[in-house]
């Protein structure tokens, strides 16, 4: 298995203008201080009944990739592209 410090997969948010792509999460570049950061143990969007957990920053700073969630109501889509499919995914809980 190669790990590469090139994005295999996009995270689109339409409503707050988020475009942004992720790493390999073994990549020394998977990293919250500079991408958004694809956690320890989560699996691929590709893996059915899987778990597709990441995390970025909020706030000041040019990698507050999450800055904008508050923004985001249920109901709102989210995509992820992976191994060239897309993913759909729809808002349908927000914890405070």
């Amino acid at each position: 298995d190669v790990i590469t410090n090139e994005y295999i997969g996009y995270l689109i948010i339409p409503k707050i203008n988020l475009t942004k792509g992720f790493l390999d999460r073994r990549s020394s570049e998977n990293d919250v201080e500079k991408n958004i950061y694809i956690v320890d143990g989560s699996t691929y969007p590709d893996v059915e009944k899987g778990n597709f957990i990441i995390a970025a920053h909020s706030g000041p700073g040019w990698q507050a990739f999450f800055n904008d969630l508050y923004q985001l109501t249920t109901g709102d889509q989210i995509y992820v592209t992976y191994k060239g499919k897309k993913y759909t995914y729809q808002l349908t809980n927000i914890c405070a």
